[in-house]
């Protein structure tokens, strides 16, 4: 082959991969940047969990779909279902509580604090750095 010819080839080859790479690169540090709140916020509510409290600060629906719309659909997948399995778990908990009634308190059901910080831990891991 012509060394001319095999040196254009070279080039054009190594633009198109490093173009490539650059990309999944840029790809990477955006979803990085888009979790790292989210994320901490996720690992400070799962720190804070008591015994028998699981904490006000909760992750939104609309901190979920805004993160969807930046990344793609395998992540946003798992995302998804990490959060409904989160939210999921939240109602439950909620749902077993007893009404609260302050001449005659009743005994907080922590029967649902494992399976919420399960469900944390999940949502948590899906949202990884890359």
């Amino acid at each position: 082959m012509d060394p001319i010819l095999s040196g254009l080839l070279g080039v054009l080859v190594g633009a198109i991969l490093g173009h490539r790479l650059s990309l999944g690169r840029d790809r990477r540090k955006e979803f990085n940047q888009a979790t790292e709140l989210l994320r901490k916020n996720s690992i400070i509510q799962l720190d804070s969990m008591e015994d028998d409290y699981i904490g006000t600060k909760r992750v939104t629906e609309d901190e979920i779909q805004t993160l969807r719309s930046i990344i793609g659909d395998k992540r946003s997948k798992k995302i998804a279902y990490a959060f409904k399995l989160y939210t999921q778990s939240h109602k439950n908990y909620s749902q077993s509580q007893p009404p609260s009634n302050p001449i005659n308190p009743q005994p907080i059901n922590i029967s649902k604090i494992p399976e919420c910080k399960l469900a944390l831990k999940k949502l948590i891991k899906s949202l990884e750095p890359l």
